[in-house]
């Protein structure tokens, strides 16, 4: 089915839009699952997914369905990202950092493939091209396999433009009265002995038996590796290209092709399905290298499953493809590294003109309201229980909040979903922003690590950065379960709600006992680092805001007023602030310091 129904859907892109009460999601999409609560449909030619919650009749999409006039900040490929459902993050064999998303690197180029199951679907996604476009043509093919091209294709003019690009050759003895054929840097007749190529039923003049024997010749030198112009070529190298056309006939690819028609015929052969499977075959009977395929293709699986009143979107890690210790064409093992996989980036996103909020668990939780106009800040994006210290840097973490909850959602007008990252959670990163940075949506999603990436010190003259990575990949699966909120409930606290009912449910939570009083969490800031001028320079200085006098004082009246179940943090009291270096040793900032109870 690959090339007309689709290769894995892995979206997490939810787009939210009014209540439509009993109406389908479009002509375009068919219903794949149903249960008592929620209806599944899939769009085969797009893989897009839509939900309908049969409670309120609202539907979801995993990409906003108005996106092709609505959009107006996105442009080219960064506007064609958002009919995605995944977007990969991958480096080459030199540490090159490159992307790729469903939608331009697999569906636009029939790259994947749909299986239906109870409950759901799966769609199995080809990240990057199988075949350069170039392999797409045969450069040499037999007459009867030429026939079975044109075969394959869908209209009379495709077949027509094939024809008038290939030109049939045979094979004779020479005669006497044949011209010489005379090239720069090759021995025709060495080559070929008594041999020469011409076509049938075609009395060709000397330039024109010169350029077919030019032709003939070129094609076998640029397809093969080993010789790198004419003067290279030797007899051995057409034994095969002989040997065939003493047999039968050959079709010979043009070597005057216009781009237009040759992007025309690559584009026809295939959307024909023709392998290049099949031409290898054919090249190696006619002297030629036979294609083989790119190295830097990712397989990755994506399954949507209806589970009552919830969405499941699971990637099976075991199922992830990618080039792992493979042979290039010089023969070297290489490695293509998955870094990351973004799933359902867009799923219930909201436009310019939409009201509510990103649901984001830093710390507590936060709120990022929609449509803030913050684009000068900098999008949420938090690893799930905090970096991995053994492969990130230490530098900063003191500012940043931890992220202890698996957890994120977005209210849009009186409807609302959460999220819950149910496997992977310890290798996923939360993901929002705001309408108008990169597109006009506002977006919330998770992204999973795959291989996870490192840095070190290479000693030398510079002392270069090296990326590192871990060196097998996980292969455990990625699932996020997503819950439809409606009514009171569609608010952070029926997120809240929510989760915690999903931990009581699934984990067993407990409500803990009432102490005789309920705790209060204090937060104190001791300094941070401020621009001051002096003598027109900016300098970074401390600027304290609490000292240590100052928190005693507070936590002592605090006590004084009755509150004894108190829990204090104090951040930035080391030197340098809320923002210092990684400590070695316990070093006070004297500006917040001065006449403390520590000094």
């Amino acid at each position: 089915m690959r090339g007309r129904l689709g290769l894995f859907a892995l979206l997490l892109l939810f787009t939210v839009i009014s209540p439509v009460w009993g109406k389908g999601p479009g002509e375009n999409f068919a219903l794949v699952a149903e249960n008592e609560y929620l209806q599944l449909f899939l769009a085969a030619q797009t893989t897009e997914i839509a939900v309908a919650d049969k409670r309120t009749g609202t539907l979801w999409y995993s990409n906003p369905p108005s996106r092709s006039k609505d959009e107006k900040v996105a442009r080219g490929a960064a506007k064609t990202k958002l009919n995605s459902q995944l977007q990969i993050v991958y480096y080459t064999p030199q540490i090159v950092r490159r992307e790729m998303d469903s939608f331009n690197d697999s569906v636009e180029l029939q790259q994947f493939e749909i299986t239906y199951l109870p409950q759901g679907v799966r769609i199995d996604y080809v990240f990057g091209k199988e075949w350069n476009d170039r392999d797409m043509l045969p450069v040499m093919m037999s007459v009867d396999e030429f026939e079975v091209l044109l075969a394959g294709l869908a209209k009379e003019s495709e077949r027509d433009l094939l024809r008038q690009n290939y030109e049939r050759i045979s094979l004779r003895k020479r005669e006497a009265g044949d011209p010489e054929i005379e090239l720069a840097d090759v021995d025709v007749a060495e080559l070929l002995g008594d041999f020469v190529f011409y076509v049938k039923g075609k009395d060709l003049s000397a330039r024109e038996s010169r350029d077919l024997h030019a032709a003939v010749i070129d094609s076998v030198v640029e397809n093969r590796r080993e010789i790198e112009r004419r003067g290279r070529l030797r007899k051995h190298h057409l034994e095969s290209l002989l040997e065939t056309l003493q047999e039968t006939d050959l079709m010979l690819l043009g070597r005057r092709i216009t781009k237009w028609d040759s992007d025309d015929m690559i584009a026809a052969v295939r959307a024909s399905g023709y392998s290049p499977l099949r031409i290898q075959k054919e090249h190696k009977a006619a002297s030629l290298d036979p294609p083989a395929p790119r190295l830097e293709v990712f397989k990755i699986p994506l399954i949507y499953r209806l589970a009552g009143e919830n969405l499941l979107v699971e990637i099976p890690g075991g199922d992830i493809e990618f080039p792992l210790e493979v042979t290039d064409e010089k023969g070297t093992r290489v490695t293509y590294p998955l870094y990351t996989i973004k799933v359902l980036p867009y799923f219930g996103a909201a436009g310019v003109n939409e009201e509510g909020y990103i649901f984001v668990p830093d710390g507590s939780g936060a709120l990022i309201n929609l449509n803030n106009g913050k684009t000068y800040a900098t999008a949420y994006s938090q690893r799930i229980y905090g970096n991995d210290f053994s492969f990130g840097r230490l530098a900063d973490e003191a500012t940043k909040t931890q992220v202890f909850l698996p957890v994120f959602g977005l209210k849009r007008g009186d409807d609302a979903f959460v999220a819950i990252v149910e496997q992977g959670a310890s290798l996923a990163r939360i993901n929002g922003d705001v309408a108008g940075r990169t597109n006009s949506y506002n977006t919330v999603g998770a992204e999973f690590i795959v291989m996870a990436m490192g840095q070190i010190s290479m000693p030398g003259e510079d002392w270069r950065l090296m990326n590192i990575f871990q060196r097998e990949p996980y292969l455990g699966d990625f699932r996020i379960r997503i819950g439809f909120l409606k009514a009171d409930a569609a608010d952070y606290v029926g997120m809240a709600r929510y989760y915690q009912s999903y931990l009581v449910e699934k984990h067993g939570l407990e409500r803990r006992g009432v102490k005789d009083q309920i705790p209060a969490f204090l937060e104190l800031i001791g300094s941070v680092r401020v621009k001051r001028p002096l003598l027109g320079v900016p300098l970074s200085v401390t600027e304290p805001l609490t000292t240590f006098s100052d928190a005693a004082r507070i936590v002592a009246e605090l006590r004084a007023g009755g509150v004894e179940n108190l829990h204090l943090r104090y951040s930035g009291w080391l030197k340098g602030g809320l923002e210092h270096a990684y400590p070695y040793q316990a070093k006070l900032e004297r500006k917040e310091a001065a006449n403390s109870f520590l000094l």
